[in-house]
């Protein structure tokens, strides 16, 4: 299993470092980590962190109001 930090995380998926803390620490379905010490940091399994992106996944013709207003919902 391969493990990601933060800054992995920004530069596979092209979000920004801050976006993605904000994810590990979501009151509704955050992002699932591993804390590895004050100099590891968090680490983040790149399998775990491709099905989290998962159910972001826009649908062929779905407009953006309608994806912001369903995560407004959830």
């Amino acid at each position: 299993m391969n493990y990601l930090s933060i800054g992995q995380i920004s530069e596979k998926t092209g979000i920004s470092k801050r976006t993605i803390q904000d994810w590990l620490h979501r009151q509704d379905n955050p992002l699932p980590y591993y804390r590895l010490g004050k100099k590891k940091g968090i680490r983040v399994a790149e399998e775990v962190l491709d099905e989290w992106l998962e159910q972001f996944k826009a649908e062929p013709g779905q407009k953006v109001e309608k994806l912001v207003a369903i995560r407004r919902v959830q």
